[in-house]
């Protein structure tokens, strides 16, 4: 083999490789999109729910989706915006509240569905804002969802206030 076809077939093979990694980025980048539209469906739904929530009802499973959709926009938004910023703070509490319920029995406490609507809804827009980023989150929040549903989750599952005493503005 000469080697002008040595050099043609390594240009082809490159062309190759490229065309394929760039194949995969779009697949990856279009599964993170597809995972994006079904957090807002679930978001929108959710928003309405926690309206519809009896007061002092035992709801592992509710209280799992909220915390799940929570937690990748708590990580999501420490990530990208850092702990300082009033959004991360606000999800991070609507997390923090979310938990607080789980500690106590899983038990709903309507006077929270009105931040925890809002929070849900700033969490949903990191998150689109942010899809890349977002889905390396998506282990810890099944992590603590699944905790949570199995009503097993300990103080210690949601980072407290220390969270903004560690990063200084």
């Amino acid at each position: 083999m000469s080697r002008a076809t040595r050099h043609a077939a390594a240009a082809a093979a490159s062309r190759s490789v490229q065309r394929i990694r760039a194949q995969q980025q779009a697949a990856r980048d279009a599964a993170r999109a597809r995972d994006a539209d079904a957090m807002t469906d679930q978001t929108r739904i959710a928003r309405i729910q926690v309206y519809a929530l009896q007061d002092g009802a035992v709801v592992p499973g509710d209280l799992a989706e909220l915390a799940w959709m929570l937690c990748i926009g708590t990580c999501t938004a420490m990530s990208t915006h850092g702990p300082q910023i009033t959004l991360t703070r606000r999800i991070h509490a609507a997390l923090r509240t979310i938990h607080a319920m789980a500690l106590a029995g899983c038990r709903w406490r309507a006077a929270q569905a009105a931040g925890v609507e809002i929070a849900l809804s700033e969490a949903n827009d990191v998150v689109r804002d942010h899809p890349r980023t977002a889905s390396h989150y998506r282990p810890d929040a099944d992590w603590l969802a699944h905790r949570i549903q199995t009503q097993t989750t300990e103080p210690g599952d949601v980072a407290g206030p220390e969270l903004y005493r560690s990063a200084t503005p």
